[in-house]
C-alpha cells in the first residue's frame, strides 16, 4: 500500500521484489536507494530481538540492496505472520510527494473515463496486491478491497472496476468492496 504522510511516500509489503521495484524506479527519477529508510514489521509468537532481528536485517537489505542501517525499527505484533515479515520503505521528499500526489494521482482521477484496460489492468493489480484479501473457505470465494470510506477510494475503485465490466457485491460496510464469483479468476489470472 502506498500512503503519504508528512510530505513522505511510504510503501509497505511482504514480498521484496515488489519493494525493489518501487527503489529502482525511483532511481531512475534520481532517487537514490539509500535515502529511504525502513520499517520492519513482524508478526510471529515471540519477539524477534536479538540475532532473530539481525538475521531478519540481513535478509531485507540483501533482498532490497540496501544498507542495513537503513532499517532503522522493528514493530512486533504477536500473532502469525510471513516468515520474513513485512517491509515499510518510505523517503521525505516533497518533491516526490507534490509529482505523486498532486500530479500523477491527480492525473489518475481526471482521465480514469478515458484510460483504456492496458492502463486500468496494472493499476487494479495494484489495488489488489496492496488492499485485496482473498476469502476462502473450502475454495475461494472472494477478494475484499479495504478502501478509505472518508475518501475518494471507493468512488474510484468501483469505476477502475466498472469500466473492466467487473461488478462490485453490496455490502453495510462502506470501506469494503466485495466482488464473488467468476470475476475472482478473472481479476487473479491479471497477476502474471
Amino acid at each position: 500500500g502506498t500512503t503519504a504522510h508528512t510530505e513522505s511516500l511510504i510503501f509497505t509489503n511482504s514480498e521484496p521484489s515488489i519493494l525493489l521495484d518501487i527503489i529502482e524506479t525511483m532511481e531512475k527519477l534520481g532517487i537514490n536507494r539509500n535515502e529511504w529508510k525502513c520499517q520492519l514489521a513482524i508478526r510471529s509468537q515471540e519477539n524477534p530481538n536479538g540475532k532473530i532481528e539481525e538475521d531478519l536485517k540481513s535478509w531485507w537489505s540483501d533482498k532490497l540492496q540496501i544498507k542495513k542501517e537503513n532499517i532503522v525499527s522493528m514493530e512486533w505484533r504477536k500473532g502469525n505472520g510471513k516468515e520474513f515479515g513485512s517491509l515499510r520503505i518510505f523517503i521525505s521528499n516533497a518533491v516526490l510527494f507534490e509529482i505523486f500526489v498532486n500530479g500523477l494521482l491527480r492525473w489518475v482521477k481526471e482521465n480514469i473515463l478515458n484510460l483504456d484496460e492496458s492502463v486500468l489492468v496494472p493499476i487494479l493489480r495494484g489495488i489488489v496486491a496492496s488492499e485485496g484479501t482473498l476469502i476462502v473457505g473450502k475454495k475461494l470465494q472472494g477478494v475484499n478491497l479495504a478502501c478509505d470510506k472518508k475518501s475518494e477510494e471507493p468512488f474510484l475503485f468501483r469505476l477502475i472496476l466498472w469500466k473492466l465490466g467487473i461488478k462490485t457485491n453490496s455490502t453495510k460496510r462502506l470501506d469494503m468492496l466485495n466482488i464473488t464469483g467468476l470475476v475472482i479468476l478473472c481479476i487473479l489470472s491479471m497477476f502474471k
